[in-house]
């Protein structure tokens, strides 16, 4: 308890009278946290989520409702419903979405994880695999701002076993997750078979890669000082002043102007952006997406929107038969409505509203029963012309999830406990 209080308050500085909005599992990493933040005496809040895929999820939900109830602390309960091929970021998307309505309610900013050290590990090994940019290879950060919300992970640099010294020396309560031990997840893939290796390796693994997460940080907070230093809330990149800086400050230049434009990164496509700005050609482009392009003109470069392309997004209307429309419109309806125009039934366990209409997006992925496939390809293989695809209508709910295409795609992987209509003005009942 000496050593986890020394850290926490060496290494957390926030405002401490203000509530902790805790995510607890249940498994020995979060009660953990949750008995020494109650030890610390601060005002915790508990929210626990039952993503209902284990036999022990309400034996352990009334676990952690027993704790909270034993030190008369608040307990926020969320049963999640995840029909997704890609169930551990949709989980994440609703975790973090739940979190942070609780924190706005309680008029705080603080929200806590239960990350440790073996964890970081897992998330450096994982974004090596995939690729990344600087921070990204660091793993994780203990403190991070997302939007209004701080994002605090008190046990980041402790290892699992000392949280684990931790459960039995005070009693704590706790569950162990079985599914930590399926290979049905990239993570404990990595947890089974090379982490084992690596620590027999070098037993002190673990402190290795808490000196390279504190030297990536640094270096990334370092380069990135300069980059919004040269930036200054510019809209565009003064060529003749990003020369002047080293590669490394000039790629998270282009990192953080795409980054405010909500393009995708990769590091061929900074490695490409960097080329046609260092070069002597006064006047060149870089296609970024369907609908943004980098324009270079002389000294100066600035994302512009694509010269054909212009991109749509509506907010569905609920409409009745009552309700008066355009052509070009779009509604949505609980019952259904009788007209002439293209309608189609969508059934659903858990959508996001408002839902949208808009044009497609470099990105899109389509669900079916087999798993996920990319707009793009789908278009492909239909051989949809290049001019329609453009002009394309996609029905997504607020988490841009694809609930339907005219004429073209329904989801029918949403499950099937609701159902609403929705019905496209622009089209006719009669159109495939």
């Amino acid at each position: 308890m000496r050593k986890f209080s020394r850290q926490f308050q060496q290494e957390i500085d926030i405002d401490l009278t203000k509530p902790l909005v805790l995510s607890v599992s249940g498994g020995v990493d979060s009660m953990v946290m949750l008995d020494f933040l109650r030890r610390l005496r601060l005002k915790v809040v508990v929210v626990h989520f039952n993503h209902q895929k284990r036999i022990i999820s309400d034996k352990e939900a009334k676990m952690v409702q027993d704790y909270c109830d034993q030190f008369h602390i608040q307990y926020n309960y969320y049963r999640l419903t995840v029909n997704s091929s890609d169930f551990q970021n949709r989980a994440r998307i609703l975790r973090h979405r739940h979190l942070e309505e609780v924190a706005s309610r309680l008029n705080t900013p603080y929200i806590f994880t239960a990350h440790h050290l073996d964890d970081l590990l897992e998330n450096v090994l994982m974004n090596l695999t995939r690729g990344s940019n600087l921070l990204g290879y660091a793993g994780m950060r203990q403190i991070t701002e997302i939007g209004n919300y701080v994002y605090v992970k008190p046990f980041l640099y402790h290892d699992k076993e000392s949280l684990i010294d931790y459960a039995k020396r005070h009693n704590v309560p706790y569950m162990d997750d079985e599914s930590n031990y399926t290979a049905e997840y990239l993570r404990n893939r990595y947890r089974l078979t090379l982490v084992p290796i690596m620590k027999q390796e070098n037993p002190n693994l673990l402190q290795v890669i808490k000196q390279y997460n504190h030297q990536l940080i640094a270096a990334y907070d370092a380069i990135r000082a300069k980059t919004i230093d040269f930036m200054e809330d510019q809209d565009s990149i003064n060529i003749p002043k990003f020369k002047l800086f080293s590669q490394a400050v000039q790629d998270d230049i282009i990192a953080y102007f795409l980054e405010k434009n909500k393009v995708n990164i990769n590091y061929r496509l900074v490695e490409r952006i960097r080329t046609v700005l260092l070069s002597k050609k006064p006047n060149q482009t870089v296609t970024l997406s369907n609908q943004l392009q980098l324009v270079k003109f002389y000294e100066k470069a600035e994302i512009k929107p694509s010269a054909e392309f212009y991109f749509r997004k509506i907010k569905l209307k609920e409409a009745d038969q009552k309700s008066k429309v355009h052509i070009d419109e779009f509604s949505y309806s609980s019952k259904k409505i009788n007209t002439e125009s293209l309608q189609v039934k969508i059934s659903y366990d858990d959508i996001e509203f408002p839902l949208w209409a808009r044009n497609r997006l470099d990105g899109d992925v389509l669900e079916y029963d087999y798993g996920r496939k990319k707009l793009k390809k789908f278009l492909i293989d239909e051989k949809i012309p290049m001019e329609e695809r453009q002009n394309l209508w996609i029905i997504t709910d607020n988490q841009d999830r694809i609930l339907w295409i005219p004429n073209h795609y329904i989801n029918q992987n949403l499950g099937t406990g609701k159902s609403i209509y929705i019905t496209f003005y622009g089209g006719k009942e009669n159109e495939k």
